[in-house]
């Protein structure tokens, strides 16, 4: 099993001091992250839409600030993506440092996510899905694609979200005849078309929505944050693979 990336997002008020902490990330961020772009927008402009953009060194990882929500995305290579540790340590201290200068700008975290892309390449990932988490019910129906999606809560305090589907990479080759400029995808037959790999995709989400929706006034803060990367490490190591080998998880 490897990672493809993890994002992590912070959710807050509105904050409309755009331009001031943008030089803050630019002289505080700048062994992450060589130079950060703003782009001024009107007020009336969806909030969510960045406002503060970056991108690291190597390229792998991108920050996003709207003026909503902060969000770091990293993108994790053959070298590093088969040791999750390697992978949380990473991005953790990294958010944690993004985490830092929200506070001391007076923005308060409402909750947080962290969500991890997985890829487990085996050779049959219809009938693991299939015969590990559906129902015996459905067992015996003829799948040509097969998923399934599920919230957890986790200590009274999280969400702990799974998404699991089957998932192919294809290779072919397509001759344009004379005349064609383009091909249109919905009008290619797979009738050619080369299996490269088959896997199971796996979509991990820790976040503490569950707080800020069920706690009056509820705000998160770095102790909750440590608690939830300690979840997403363990979780990563010893209970995703689990639910797929077993149907069960701690």
């Amino acid at each position: 099993m490897k990672i493809k990336n993890i994002i992590v997002t912070f959710w807050f008020n509105r904050y409309n001091n755009i331009k001031d902490i943008f030089e803050i990330f630019n002289s505080k961020l700048g062994e992450y992250f060589p130079a950060f772009n703003m782009t001024n927008l009107p007020s009336n402009v969806d909030p969510i839409i960045p406002r503060i953009t970056a991108r690291s060194k190597s390229g792998h990882s991108t920050f996003n600030m709207s003026n909503i929500n902060v969000q770091l995305i990293t993108d994790y290579d053959e070298k590093y993506n088969t040791n999750f540790e390697n992978c949380l340590n990473y991005i953790e201290e990294r958010v944690k440092k993004i985490y830092e200068i929200l506070v001391l700008n007076q923005i308060e975290v409402l909750y947080s996510a962290i969500f991890v892309n997985l890829d487990k390449i085996i050779d049959s990932p219809i009938d693991m899905i299939k015969n590990n988490l559906l129902s015996e019910s459905v067992r015996n129906n003829t799948f040509s694609e097969v998923g399934m999606r599920t919230s957890m809560i986790v200590e009274d305090k999280f969400y702990r979200i799974l998404t699991i589907n089957n998932a192919k990479d294809f290779t072919m080759q397509k001759q344009i005849v004379p005349g064609q400029n383009e091909i249109i995808m919905p009008l290619i037959s797979l009738h050619d078309a080369e299996i490269v790999n088959e896997y199971i995709s796996i979509s991990y989400e820790l976040n503490d929505k569950y707080s800020f929706d069920s706690v009056e006034d509820y705000k998160n803060n770095s102790d909750i944050m440590n608690k939830m990367f300690e979840q997403v490490k363990n979780d990563l190591s010893n209970n995703i693979e689990e639910f797929i080998q077993n149907g069960t998880i701690k």
